[in-house]
């Protein structure tokens, strides 16, 4: 008698009410812990002298009350102060987000006027003199602090740096000489103890490609006379009011959900001050853990839809023409084949050409999936064999196509929501980047056509058909960002992984798409497609 309620209440309608309910919870709840969506914060612009004369920079000021102030440097469109931000915020600190443009880099000088200028502003917003405020530095942000603390003159209660874009002309030139670090520029043998004027934090992980352990150590050394030479693994290490923190870091230290960098940097506060000022609390872990939770019931509401969705689709009177005859199904496979060949073959090539550009890694996948679709359709054509048909289209009612491109948009708004927790994304900031375009064209396509290619091969016979059509479009691409993840390190790796997650969830919502939609692209799929497009930019 249990199983066959558990059989009544596990079909997928009740799965799908239950999964969204659990989604729109989490959402909620996410929202309810984020302190920066209740917080209001003052915008400033102030001005700094540089060589081409007076910069307007931008900041955002969140009041607060204690006897310490926080300033967070970090870059103009910059995400990665967002979980310490929220940290700050919970526990009631003035703190100062100042965002220094990275692009075009500015002579050290320069962005000493930038990070004093800013300095200058906290105590003017807080009344909290330099000496009791924190400075913690991030990217570009922590590149500015560290030419502050090279050539500047100020002093804070303590500085962080996180993961800086360290010049390797500068810093990684060293050699290993009888067991210790050789150093070989100016520039790092310049570095002296004399210049840490507070205690400091240089923080990093294993996995960091920007700023590796190796680079780390060689600042480490030259600011506290230590002679470390760190191998691998977890390392932590202090001198002279200098300390270091190599973490086993997943992906990168600074991506939103990585609680290691939040603890450590509670700890390095606490210890150097001999004060609790940052407990070490729940609520990132907590954050995280609603964070992924959504991403799950978000999956299982789409593969719920991919199941009820054929019940709910229009009748067909027509007959869909197959490419997968006895005669043809081998030249189609054998098609699709080659174009992969071609396109890996060609991916190494134009990361040649790539490598110097602005986003080398998504302008690469961005002409690699183009090449493969171009291949495709060349291909096709040389062996006669027709990949996609045209299909007289049913008329839809416009109960139907608002419903399905209200599904799409429903994705769209979630998935900017969820970049919103992180990344301050602006329309005309991504909307308008070629390289965005030409991956979410290039996507939307590929997920387009091998949904049309699997369409006649619904029935049960052919499994083996539609599993080796599966293969073949995914093990591929899976062997692509693997590579990509593998040469271009643990930064790459996210960003795979992300992009990774999107074309599944794309893929499922287009797939129901198809199927409310008389399995062809009628008017209630164009909205959608072009929606399709669209969001992929903003990822």
């Amino acid at each position: 008698m249990s199983r066959s309620r558990l059989k009544k209440y596990l079909t997928p309608q009740y799965v799908l009410i239950t999964a969204l309910i659990l989604l729109v919870f989490s959402l909620i709840g996410l929202l309810l812990l984020d302190p920066i969506f209740a917080a209001k914060p003052q915008k400033i612009s102030y001005s700094a002298s540089s060589e081409s004369g007076p910069s307007e920079l931008e900041a955002s000021f969140y009041p607060g009350k204690g006897d310490t102030a926080f300033l967070l440097c970090c870059p103009k469109d910059g995400f990665a102060h967002k979980a310490i931000l929220r940290e700050l915020l919970d526990s009631g600190y003035p703190v100062l987000v100042a965002k220094n443009p990275g692009f075009p880099y500015f002579l050290p000088e320069t962005q000493v006027s930038f990070f004093e200028t800013a300095v200058q502003e906290l105590t003017a917003q807080s009344g909290i003199p330099e000496n009791q405020q924190i400075w913690i530095g991030f990217h570009e942000g922590a590149d500015t602090l560290l030419d502050e603390i090279v050539y500047g003159s100020k002093t804070a209660k303590a500085a962080a740096l996180i993961a800086p874009t360290l010049n390797t002309q500068h810093v990684d030139d060293a050699i290993i000489v009888d067991g210790n670090y050789q150093n070989q520029s100016d520039w790092i043998n310049s570095l002296s103890p004399d210049m840490v004027r507070q205690p400091m934090l240089l923080y990093t992980s294993n996995g960091d490609n920007i700023a590796s352990p190796y680079q780390m150590t060689l600042l480490y050394n030259k600011f506290s006379t230590d002679t470390i030479i760190h191998v691998g693994g977890v390392y932590h290490a202090s001198r002279n009011d200098v300390s270091l923190s190599i973490t086993d870091a997943s992906f990168h230290p600074l991506v939103p959900t990585h609680y290691q960098t939040i603890y450590e940097l509670t700890s390095f506060i606490n210890q150097t001050t001999d004060q609790t000022i940052l407990q070490h609390s729940f609520l990132p872990r907590l954050r995280n853990i609603l964070l992924f939770a959504a991403g799950i019931f978000l999956f299982v509401c789409l593969g719920c839809g991919v199941l009820i969705a054929p019940k709910y689709a229009p009748s067909i009177s027509y007959g869909i023409p197959s490419p997968f005859t006895p005669e043809k199904k081998g030249k189609l496979f054998g098609i699709l084949v080659l174009s992969w060949v071609f396109a890996l073959i060609a991916c190494p090539i134009l990361w040649i050409f790539c490598k110097n550009a602005d986003s080398p890694l998504f302008l690469t996948l961005a002409f690699t999936l183009l090449c493969l679709l171009g291949c495709i359709i060349l291909f096709s054509k040389l062996f006669g064999v027709p990949v996609l048909h045209r299909f007289k289209p049913l008329k839809t009612s416009w109960k139907r196509t608002l419903f399905c491109s209200g599904l799409e948009i429903g994705l769209i708004l979630l998935m900017l929501f969820y970049l919103w927790l992180f990344y301050p994304w602006t329309f005309s900031g991504y909307a308008s980047n070629a390289t965005a375009l030409l991956i979410c064209a290039a996507s939307v396509l590929l997920i387009y056509l091998s949904l049309r290619l699997e369409e006649p091969l619904k029935p049960k016979d052919n499994l083996p058909l539609r599993v080796a059509l599966y293969a073949v479009f995914l093990l591929p691409m899976i062997f692509l960002l693997l590579v990509f993840s593998i040469l271009l390190g643990n930064t790459a790796a996210f960003c795979c992984l992300v992009y990774g997650v999107m074309l599944v969830l794309h893929f499922l919502l287009m797939k129901i798409l198809i199927a409310l939609n008389d399995r062809d692209i009628v008017l209630g799929c164009y909205i959608p497609f072009w929606a399709s497009a669209i969001f992929f930019c903003f990822v």
